[in-house]
């Protein structure tokens, strides 16, 4: 019998990523869970991980250090995966509403943020990540 398997978000960040579904902001929320790994693993990822004055964010991660860098790979890929979904069917897009002063969003005026956003922490993460490799 196998055990059941671990959820790699907490119930307070599935929350966040199911609230956050405009793509630039799903990538922030990701990316910050993350980084919330990284610091419970003790490892500065150069990340957003402010205070949560709000509480929305619940407690801090836990598990092994072996599951908290899975749980760090497995929420690279669900990025990832959100993104090339969006890229495949660009039309599936979800946008917040704007204000009466602002103009809709499009899908250039979010995707393209969204790819920066997830470009820019997988330059933070790498090399952290090859040194996780090295002393294993």
């Amino acid at each position: 019998m196998q055990g059941q398997r671990r959820d790699y978000l907490t119930d307070d960040e599935i929350e966040l990523v199911r609230d956050a579904q405009q793509i630039d902001l799903r990538i922030r929320v990701l990316t910050r869970a993350i980084d919330r790994r990284f610091a419970v693993l003790g490892i500065s990822s150069n990340g957003e991980v402010p205070k949560d004055k709000s509480g929305s964010w619940g407690p801090a991660p836990s598990g092994t250090r072996v599951e908290l860098l899975d749980d760090i790979k497995r929420i690279i890929q669900k990025a990832v995966d959100d993104i090339d979904n969006l890229a495949e069917r660009p039309d599936s897009i979800v946008v917040e509403e704007p204000d009466k002063k602002q103009k809709p969003k499009k899908y250039e005026d979010v995707f393209p943020p969204a790819v920066h956003i997830l470009a820019a922490a997988a330059k933070r993460y790498e090399p952290l990540l090859k040194k996780e490799l090295e002393n294993t």
